[in-house]
């Protein structure tokens, strides 16, 4: 089916679209509707997956995505694949698409992770996370700009991570989505506990918001590799491997 969809990707196009139907192994319509009937070929064709859903299927079945450079190349490979769709409005719908459900994949891998193997304990939260945040629903466009960045951060302030992990993704589906209806992801109280920072930045110059924000996501990314070396010290003290000591070299080398 791989193959199939390689074919098919480009000749997708606004309004036009294919789907995917997995037949019996050695059978094609004709043998399913002459050896059982046409109601069978009938039920068997409501089985049929959308050709964005097949994608999806295909193209991560059986991924190993256990360190952040499988991850990494599985996400390449991804939106490598999304290119070959000639129509430049689709090509870029199945990329925010993908990146959404990237973005679900590497938080539920990360949560699982996190939930077994708790080694970094949750920090306070600081005014350098209430002001990303503060950043990132003041300026979504922002956000969709430099979203795989904000994406492979690794932070451990609480209340940081969730309000990523509730509106990353929003972003991600609608590029173009308003202040107002990304705000409406936050409930009342974080509101509140955001509502110096918001007032802050709320009549701020976008240039010069970006270039902030550029500081500010530099600062994040510095701080989520020293976590991150961190994890990998303390998983390397508990069990020594090959794996785990060239990991920690390469994040040394990223500081």
């Amino acid at each position: 089916m791989e193959r199939a969809l390689d074919r098919a990707l480009p000749l997708l196009k606004p309004g036009k679209s294919l789907q995917f139907l997995v037949l019996p192994a050695g059978l094609d319509p004709d043998d399913i509707i002459q050896k059982q009937s046409k109601q069978a070929f009938a039920d068997l064709l409501k089985t049929a997956k959308p050709c964005i859903q097949a994608f999806w299927e295909i193209n991560t079945a059986g991924k190993d995505i256990s360190t952040p450079e499988r991850m990494a190349k599985l996400q390449d490979d991804i939106l490598k694949k999304c290119e070959t769709i000639t129509n430049p409005i689709v090509a870029e719908l199945y990329k925010k698409q993908m990146n959404k459900k990237l973005w679900a994949l590497k938080n539920t891998k990360n949560k699982s992770k996190i939930k077994l193997q708790p080694i970094i304990a949750p920090q306070k939260n600081t005014f350098e996370g209430r002001m990303l945040v503060a950043y990132i629903l003041t300026f979504p466009e922002l956000a969709g700009q430099f979203l795989e960045q904000i994406m492979n951060l690794k932070v451990s302030e609480p209340f940081l991570a969730t309000i990523l992990n509730n509106v990353i993704p929003q972003v991600a589906e609608n590029p173009d989505i308003s202040r107002e209806e990304l705000c409406n992801q936050l409930t009342d109280k974080d509101k509140l506990f955001l509502k110096a920072e918001l007032e802050i930045l709320k009549d701020k110059d976008i240039f010069v918001a970006t270039n902030e924000f550029k500081e500010l996501l530099n600062f994040w990314q510095n701080k989520s590799a020293e976590e991150e070396l961190e994890t990998a010290l303390k998983e390397y003290e508990n069990n020594p491997t090959e794996e785990g000591w060239n990991n920690i070299m390469r994040l040394k080398q990223n500081l």
